[in-house]
């Protein structure tokens, strides 16, 4: 009988039976077991023959979704589906019914007889039920046929027993063969019911119903938990199905925030633009463009928030944009921009000329220009000289162009470029400059002329003597268009440098005989002028 009972028990790492028993009693309790209910019946036909009926329902009842929306969804109508199932796969479920000699014909060691030993099987075979189904099957078994046609009705069990996939026996049931049949068991299905409610919209639980779906219409936005349950009989599934899902049929709705509209006369576009939501936040709005006369469809989604066009022909273009949101709603009317890109003219270019302040009355300019349509030998071209030019020269093919014994002041050379076509470059490249040809103004201020340093104290003198001290060198320079450095020198090394007031530096260094200072200021326009005191310095 070993075979029978395998299931109910698991040998322990320990030697005493005792021990071992208990602790295989406690792995069988922490098992989890399927709620079956199976009953037997055994009907002695005479000659050595039983015909056995087993039968074995399904109280397992689980219920599962089998439709349901998305965590998020853009439905205001929502379908649910769901079935009953079992908490563990009946695919793998086997049933044995054993017959069994109660008073065994074989004896053990001592010579006394075992007790239900076993004879044969009567159903050996997996079986499939359903959540609430029942599972019977009669077959008959004829004692003869296995070899024991001395078998008596009083001597006999017959022992049925469910192993789930590990091998464990999950329901057991037995019985002795009698002369008359219980109450025949037919092979039947349990009605399922099943119950739901959806948090958020129902108050209440439904009344059990054989349905296996539901449609909800015209949800509103907000957030559900829908849940179902079946049962069989009295046996409830207290565990429902549920999910949660939040309803945003609120599509959303995009502006352009900036980007050209009405006439432009660049071929290129930039557009930039923005979302907003009732429930997605700005990071997972998602956006589609298109130029219409330039793209030819909508462009993938994509979280970027501008675009820009480049080498745009002539013509008029309407750009769109739209969002969409996390539940898939789409903005329904697109932002949308039209503007008119004209035919472009020709643009000009400055290729070299003074800039800035210059020390020179003599200026060259030279240029060049390019069109879309007019080649770049055959384009004409008219300049003006701001501050000494009354009016625009003639159109030219000429490129370049010197001006002399211009005057100190500030001036600006423009020149424009025009095609064949008549266009003419609406924003003339210009060149502003200052000319300044007169020199700084410089003065050595300290140490002053005629004086001798010692000590500390200066007393008038023949020459400038500096003895056993130090002194403060400083200059003042001035220019009408601005001083941009001053150096000071001793014997022609340099020794302090200044962009700014005050040019002051201390002569600490030790000397002997004659030093020369040199002060030398320059202006913006690069103009130079020196000042310079020789002194007598010992240590």
């Amino acid at each position: 009988m070993m075979e029978v009972i395998q299931g109910l028990s698991e040998k322990a790492p320990v030697e005493d039976e005792e021990v071992r028993q208990e602790a295989a009693m406690d792995i069988a309790g922490q098992r989890k077991v399927p709620n079956i209910d199976l009953s037997l019946n055994v009907v002695w036909n005479g000659d050595a023959s039983m015909t056995i009926t087993v039968s074995a329902t399904n109280n397992v009842i689980d219920t599962e979704l089998t439709e349901m929306p998305d965590e998020l969804t853009n439905q205001r109508n929502i379908t649910f589906e769901w079935k009953a199932t079992s908490e563990e796969s009946s695919n793998n479920w086997h049933i044995r019914v054993y017959v069994t000699e109660i008073v065994s014909r074989w004896n053990d060691y001592n010579g006394n007889p075992y007790h239900f030993g076993f004879l044969g099987y009567a159903i050996n075979k997996p079986i499939t039920i359903g959540p609430g189904d029942t599972y019977t099957e009669t077959v008959e078994w004829d004692g003869a046929a296995h070899g024991y046609g001395d078998i008596t009705q009083d001597n006999i069990m017959v022992i049925a027993a469910i192993f789930d996939s590990n091998g464990y026996s999950v329901e057991a049931a037995s019985a002795v063969p009698s002369l008359k049949s219980k109450d025949s068991i037919s092979d039947q299905r349990a009605e399922i019911l099943y119950s739901y409610k959806l948090e958020g919209y129902d108050s209440d639980w439904s009344d059990w119903t054989t349905d296996t779906s539901v449609t909800y219409h015209n949800l509103e936005n907000g957030l559900y938990t829908f849940k179902v349950k079946s049962k069989v009989g009295d046996l409830e599934d207290m565990t429902p199905a549920e999910c949660t899902f939040r309803v945003d049929a609120t599509p959303p709705d995009t502006v352009i925030i900036s980007g050209p509209s009405g006439e432009i006369n660049t071929n290129s576009a930039v557009f930039e633009w923005e979302g907003s939501d009732n429930y997605s936040p700005d990071g997972k709005l998602l956006y589609s463009y298109r130029l219409e006369g330039f793209d030819n469809n909508w462009s993938v989604w994509t979280p970027e928030k501008s675009v820009s066009y480049e080498n745009l022909p002539a013509g008029t273009f309407t750009f769109e944009v739209k969002t969409i949101d996390e539940a898939g709603n789409e903005d329904p009317t697109p932002a949308s921009r039209t503007f008119t890109v004209l035919r472009p003219e020709p643009y000009t270019t400055i290729v070299s000329g003074p800039e800035g302040y210059i020390d020179s009355n003599d200026v060259t300019f030279v240029w060049t220009g390019t069109d879309d349509s007019t080649p770049i030998e055959e384009l004409l071209y008219s300049y003006k000289l701001e501050g000494y030019d009354s009016d625009w020269s003639d159109w030219t093919s000429e490129t370049t162009v010197t001006y002399t014994g211009l005057e100190d002041g500030q001036y600006t050379f423009m020149v424009r470029s025009k095609d064949t076509d008549g266009y003419i470059d609406p924003e003339p490249a210009t060149r502003t400059f200052m000319i300044d040809t007169q020199k700084p103004q410089v003065s050595i201020e300290k140490p002053l002329r005629n004086r001798l340093y010692i000590g500390g104290i200066s007393i008038p003198f023949v020459g400038t003597w500096i003895i056993f001290t130090s002194v403060d060198i400083e200059a003042t320079a001035t220019d009408n268009s601005g001083i941009s450095e001053v150096k000071i020198l001793i014997n022609g090394e340099e020794k302090a440098n200044f962009s700014s007031q005050p040019y002051i530096w201390t002569w600490s260094e030790k000397a002997f005989g004659k030093q020369t200072i040199t002060v030398e200021a320059y202006d913006l326009a690069g103009n130079k002028e020196v000042d310079e005191l020789s002194v007598l310095k010992f240590f």
